[in-house]
Formats: C-alpha cells, structure tokens, sequence
C-alpha cells in the first residue's frame, strides 16, 4: 500500500525520485536497502531504513540517503 501511495504522489507532483523511510531493524541494513526504476518513467523508487534510536546521527543518515553532502 505504501508504494502505490508513493506512485500517486509521484504521479500529482511529478517526482524523479521517490524514498519510503521506516525505522531501521535489526535484520536491514541502515540506508538505501532496495532500489527500483518505474516502468516507463524516469522515476526511482527507493526504500531505506534509518536507526532513530541514535537521534544525534539522523541528520547524518537522511544526507547520505539522499545524497547530501
């Protein structure tokens, strides 16, 4: 259901890239875990964890997912 919601959006503000955030667990790996291409689009998809059990570096983590400095 999440990914169908992040289409729709994408779709009405005419995203390039799309990212569903959840908390990170143990079994995933922090950051990016999965990366997809929309079928006849330019759009990327990507789901990634982020570790809020450590706030002070969630600033740092949410950079590096989207490629910020």
């Amino acid at each position: 259901a999440d990914i169908y919601q992040m289409l729709a959006y994408a779709q009405a503000y005419k995203a390039k890239r799309l990212v569903l955030l959840y908390p990170w667990l143990d079994e995933l790996e922090k950051g990016v875990n999965r990366h997809w291409r929309v079928a006849g689009t330019e759009r990327r998809l990507d789901v990634a964890t982020v570790d809020v059990g450590e706030p002070r570096s969630i600033g740092c983590a949410l950079r590096e997912i989207c490629g910020v400095g």
